[in-house]
């Protein structure tokens, strides 16, 4: 839990270096980045606390996310032999809504790949996936 905390406090300190809407694409690529590696890591409770709607360690919902982000990465390890990393391909930024889709590329231990799409907004200064 302690990770986690230092983890969201690093997000915090990127989104707060977001005042400009060119940078503010880099961050919201960075940070979906960050959230996704920490799935990576099996930091799922990083990754869950990275959603916009979770709604803190005592919720039942919050209990399912987890869950989820672990299935997740298992059956990647099933079908895919695992994941070896993410990259950020490219970023849709729209200062407006201050929300982006930041698009990741999965590269899978077995050599293929595929692109996601993370929808990601600003919330109270911290970027969040949607």
């Amino acid at each position: 839990m302690r990770c986690s905390f230092w983890t969201l406090l690093l997000v915090l300190a990127c989104s707060a270096c977001a005042p400009k809407a060119e940078d503010a694409a880099e961050v919201a690529g960075r940070t979906a980045k960050l959230y996704y590696d920490a799935l990576l890591e099996g930091k799922y409770d990083v990754f869950v606390a990275g959603i916009d709607k979770h709604l803190g360690e005592q919720h039942d919902y919050d209990v399912q996310l987890l869950a989820n982000a672990r299935m997740f990465v298992d059956k990647q390890k099933d079908s895919h032999q695992g994941i070896a990393s993410f990259e950020v391909s490219r970023v849709e930024y729209s200062d407006s809504a201050y929300a982006a889709n930041v698009f990741l590329q999965v590269h899978y231990a077995d050599s293929t790949q595929e692109q996601i799409v993370v929808p990601i907004v600003v919330r109270d200064d911290v970027w969040l996936m949607r």
